[in-house]
C-alpha cells in the first residue's frame, strides 16, 4: 500500500490482500466488500485503494458516480463508502452495477443496519474483507509511527484500553504522544474528550445500552434490556446491533475501557443515574429465579445484587419462598466471592435440606464444626432424593470427615459426589463443586492422580456450568504445579483464562488461586523479576479473600513468596487466622500438614531456623496419620539437618526420591540440590548434585565447547543468561543445581576469556553475545 507521511492505522491483513489484488491488475473487474464496525478503518482502506487506482491511471468515483446512470462502470473504479446509510433504491441500483460483470466495485459498510437490499448487494459481491481489531504487533507499529517506539508495556496498555479498535488506538496514541509524559501508561484527558461528539451522536437507546453495559459488567441480559429500553427481544436485538456497529464495545458487549471512561466523564450524571435506577428496578422485579439464571451464565455480581435486593424487600420477614430462593442464590455467589462465613449463614437461614448441607460445608470451612455437626444430624430430607441432594449430602459428609481424621473416607465421599453430578445438567447454582472439593482434599492428601482424574471428568462434563469453568481448570493447573511441571502449569493456567466469562472479572476465590499459581511459577523458575511483577496483585488478592479451610493451598504459596520478597508481615495476620481456624477444628492432620510444609519452606527462605523447627514439629506431630504425612515429616527432618549443616547423603537421597515418587518432583530436586550446595564434603556434593539432576529431569552438564578468544561453553551460556536476568549466584546455583561457588567460578572464567575490564564490561559483552545465535 502507499506510504503516507501522516500515520494511518496499520491495515488489516484482509485489506492488504484486497489491495494486493487490485495492485496486481488495476484494470481487472472486481466486486468486493469491506465490512466492519465504525472506527475499524473502512474509509482508510478505500483511500488506499483509490490511491492505487489513480497511480495506475484509473478514474475513481464514489457514491454519486455509482448512482449515475450515465457512468460507465467499465471505465471507472467505484468505491462506495457507508453503504449501510443508503436507501433501498440506491442499493438496488448498485446491485445492478455489480451484476454487469465489468465493474470495478468495492463497497464498504457497517454490519448494522443490515437491510434486505444491503444483504442482496452483498450476495452479488465475490467476497468481503471483514476487518478485525488490531493485535499487539499492529499497535506497536502504529505507536512507532507516531513517535512512541520503545516504550515498555505501552502496546499492552493501548490494547487493553481500546480493545484494538483502530480509530481508538490512533486517538489514544496521538493523545499520549502529545501529552509527552515520561510514564505514558495513563489515558490523557484529550483522548476522552474527543469521544464526546461520537457519544452525543448516538441514538438514545444505543447510549442507554452502553451505560447499562458499563454498569452491569458483561453485556446486560436481553430481558433486562427489554425492560430498560421498553421493547421486545427483536427491538433489543436492533439496539444491540446498532451498539456493536459503533465500534465502541468489545466482544462481550461491554464498552472498551477508554469508552467507559468517556461515558463516566462526559455523560451527564442524571442520565447515568436514571439508567442505573431503571436497571435496578428491572433486576428486582425479575426476582431470584432470574438471578440464578444470570449466575449460571457467569455473571455472579449481578446475581448477588439482585438477590440482595429481594432479601431487603418485605418477603424477608416471614421467610417467604421468594426470600429463601434469593438467600440460596446470594449464598452461592458469596461463596465464589470468598465470603464463606456469610454464605453459610444465608444457607442456614434458607432452611432446606440442600441448604443445610451447603451451610455445613461453609461452617466447617470457617472453623465452626459443632454448628456444622448439628446441621448434618438435623431434620430429615424435605423433598424427594435427587442427584443434587445426594451429591450435597456426600459433599457435606466428605468435608466433615476431612477434619475428623478420616481422609480416605473424605476423599471417597467427595469423589462419589462428583460422580453423581457428572450426568446432571448445570441447572442449579452451587457454592462449590464436589469435584473442586475432592481435588482440594486430594491435593492436601498427596493423591495427585485422584485430583487430576476428578478434575478432568468435571471439565469434560461441564460440572456446575460457567461459574466453575475457571475453578476446575485452576485446580488442574495446581496439580501440575505441585509436580513441578511448569510448562503444563502455564498451559493449564492459559486454559483457565480462556474459559472465563468474556468481560467479567474473576471472582475473588478464583483470582486468589490464579495469582498464587503465577507466584508459584515465578518462584519455581527462580524468576525474581516475574515474582516482583505479580507480588502486588498477590497481596491484593489475599486481602480481598478471607482465610478459609479451602484456600490454604494458595495461602501457603503466598507465604513462601512473602518470605522471598522480605514482606512476611504482609501475610502475618492471614497466617495467624489460619492457625486459629485449624485450632478451632482440633488441628486436623489433612489440612494442618500442608500449611506447615509451606511455612517450613517460608522459614527456610527467610533463614529463620526457629520457625523452621516449629513447623517441622507440627509435621512430626501428624506423621502417623498417613503416607503423605509420614513423608513430609521425614523431609522436614532432612531440611533441619541441611539448615544445621549436618548433611548425610545416605539419609537425604532416599527421602528426596520418595518425594519424587509421591509427585513432589520440584521439592525433591530442591532438597537434594540445597543439600549439595551446603555440604563441604566434595564427594557428598557430587552425589547429591547427581541426585538433584536426575530428580529434576535435567541431563548431565554439557561438555564445554572448544576454547577460543570469544567462545563460552553451553553451561556458561546458561549461567550468563540467569546472571543477566538479575539472579544472585545462589539463585543461579539453585536453578542449575550447582553451587554458588561454581557459579562464581563460571563468571570469573567468562570474564577472563572475554577480556572484560570489569563486571559492567562483562555484562555488556554477554548481552551482545547472547543476542546472537551460538557459533557453529
Amino acid at each position: 500500500m502507499t506510504t503516507r507521511t501522516a500515520p494511518n492505522p496499520v491495515p488489516d491483513a484482509r485489506a492488504r490482500q484486497l489491495a494486493e489484488t487490485v495492485a496486481a491488475d488495476p484494470g481487472a473487474p472486481i466486486r468486493a466488500g469491506v465490512l466492519a464496525p465504525g472506527g475499524y478503518g473502512k474509509t482508510a482502506v478505500l483511500g488506499e485503494l483509490a490511491a492505487i487506482y489513480r497511480d495506475a491511471g484509473v478514474r475513481v468515483g464514489g457514491v454519486s458516480e455509482a448512482l449515475d446512470p450515465a457512468a460507465d462502470p467499465a471505465r471507472i473504479a467505484l468505491l462506495v463508502d457507508d453503504a449501510h446509510r443508503l436507501d433501498p433504491a440506491a442499493l438496488r441500483h448498485i446491485h445492478g452495477v455489480a451484476r454487469t460483470g465489468q465493474a470495478r466495485l468495492i463497497v464498504a459498510a457497517r454490519p448494522w443496519p443490515n437491510s434486505t437490499a444491503l444483504r442482496e448487494l452483498a450476495g452479488a459481491l465475490d467476497g468481503t474483507a471483514a476487518l478485525r481489531p488490531f493485535d499487539r504487533e499492529q499497535i506497536a507499529a502504529h505507536l512507532a509511527a507516531v513517535g512512541l517506539a520503545d516504550r515498555p508495556g505501552l502496546d499492552e496498555f493501548v490494547l487493553a484500553q481500546t480493545g484494538g479498535v483502530p480509530a481508538l488506538v490512533d486517538r489514544l496514541a496521538r493523545a499520549i504522544a502529545a501529552a509527552g509524559h515520561d510514564d505514558p501508561l495513563e489515558v490523557p484527558a484529550a483522548a476522552i474528550t474527543e469521544l464526546g461528539p461520537q457519544l452525543d451522536g448516538l441514538a438514545t437507546g444505543v447510549l442507554d445500552f452502553l451505560i447499562a453495559a458499563d454498569l452491569s459488567g458483561p453485556a446486560p441480559h436481553v430481558e433486562l434490556l427489554g425492560d430498560l429500553l421498553g421493547c421486545d427481544p427483536d427491538g433489543v436485538g436492533e439496539v444491540a446491533g446498532a451498539a456493536r456497529a459503533t465500534g465502541l464495545i468489545d466482544r462481550s458487549g461491554r464498552p472498551v475501557p477508554v469508552v467507559r471512561l468517556a461515558i463516566r466523564t462526559l455523560v451527564p450524571v442524571d442520565r447515568r443515574t436514571a439508567v442505573r435506577a431503571r436497571l435496578a428496578e428491572a433486576q428486582r422485579s425479575r426476582g431470584p429465579a432470574w438471578a440464578e439464571r444470570v449466575a449460571l451464565a457467569g455473571d455472579l455480581d449481578t446475581a448477588l445484587r439482585v438477590a440482595d435486593q429481594v432479601l431487603a424487600g418485605p418477603d424477608r420477614a416471614g421467610h417467604g419462598e421468594t426470600a429463601r430462593e434469593a438467600a440460596r442464590v446470594a449464598a452461592a455467589a458469596l461463596a465464589h466471592r470468598g465470603q464463606l462465613g456469610s454464605s453459610a449463614e444465608l444457607f442456614r437461614w434458607s432452611a432446606t435440606g440442600l441448604s443445610n448441607a451447603f451451610a455445613a460445608i461453609g461452617l466447617i470451612g470457617t472453623g465452626a464444626p459443632d454448628a456444622a455437626g448439628a446441621l448434618l444430624g438435623g431434620s430429615p430430607p424435605d423433598g424427594p432424593p435427587t442427584l443434587l441432594s445426594g451429591a450435597a449430602e456426600l459433599m457435606a459428609r466428605g468435608v466433615h470427615a476431612s477434619v475428623t481424621g478420616r481422609p480416605a473416607s473424605a476423599l471417597a465421599d467427595l469423589v462419589r459426589a462428583s460422580s453423581l453430578l457428572e450426568p446432571a445438567e448445570a441447572a442449579v447454582l452451587l457454592p462449590d463443586s464436589p469435584a473442586a472439593l475432592a481435588a482440594v482434599v486430594a491435593l492436601h492428601a498427596g493423591e495427585l492422580a485422584v485430583a487430576e482424574s476428578v478434575l478432568q471428568r468435571a471439565v469434560r462434563s461441564g460440572m456446575g456450568g460457567l461459574p466453575f469453568a475457571v475453578r476446575h481448570r485452576l485446580l488442574y493447573a495446581w496439580v501440575s504445579l505441585i509436580r513441578g511441571d511448569l510448562d503444563a502449569t502455564r498451559q493449564r493456567l492459559r486454559d483457565a483464562g480462556a474459559a472465563r466469562t468474556a468481560g467479567a472479572p474473576l471472582p475473588p476465590r478464583d483470582w486468589l488461586f490464579a495469582v498464587a499459581l503465577e507466584v508459584g511459577l515465578a518462584r519455581r523458575a527462580s524468576d525474581l523479576e516475574a515474582l516482583r511483577r505479580v507480588w502486588a496483585r498477590a497481596g491484593d488478592a489475599a486481602i480481598r479473600h478471607p482465610v478459609d479451610l479451602f484456600t490454604l493451598l494458595p495461602l501457603g504459596e503466598l507465604a513462601i513468596a512473602a518470605a522471598r520478597m522480605g514482606e512476611e508481615d504482609r501475610l502475618a495476620g492471614h497466617l495467624a487466622t489460619a492457625r486459629m481456624l485449624l485450632d478451632a477444628l482440633d488441628d486436623p492432620p489433612l489440612w494442618a500438614a500442608g500449611l506447615a510444609w509451606s511455612r517450613l519452606h517460608a522459614a527456610i527462605v527467610a533463614e529463620r531456623p526457629a520457625l523452621a523447627q516449629e513447623q517441622a514439629a507440627v509435621l512430626a506431630r501428624h506423621a502417623g496419620h498417613g503416607r503423605q504425612h509420614t513423608l513430609l515429616a521425614a523431609a522436614a527432618r532432612c531440611w533441619l539437618d541441611v539448615l544445621g549443616g549436618t548433611i548425610d547423603p545416605a539419609a537425604i537421597e532416599p527421602v528426596a526420591r520418595d518425594l519424587h515418587a509421591a509427585g513432589l518432583r520440584w521439592d525433591a530436586a530442591r532438597l537434594a540440590g540445597q543439600a549439595a550446595i551446603r555440604t563441604p564434603d566434595r564427594r557428598a556434593m557430587v552425589a547429591l548434585m547427581d541426585c538433584a539432576r536426575s530428580l529434576s529431569g535435567a541431563g548431565p552438564v554439557p561438555a564445554p565447547d572448544e576454547p577460543g578468544p570469544a567462545r563460552i561453553s553451553e553451561r556458561e551460556r546458561q549461567v550468563a543468561r540467569l546472571v543477566l536476568d538479575g539472579l544472585t549466584y545462589r539463585e543461579v546455583g539453585d536453578r542449575l543445581y550447582i553451587s554458588a561457588k561454581t557459579v562464581e567460578h563460571h563468571v570469573a572464567r567468562m570474564r577472563q576469556r572475554l577480556g572484560a575490564a570489569n563486571r559492567r564490561d562483562l555484562l555488556a559483552q554477554l548481552r551482545t553475545m547472547l543476542a546472537e545465535p551460538p557459533s557453529p
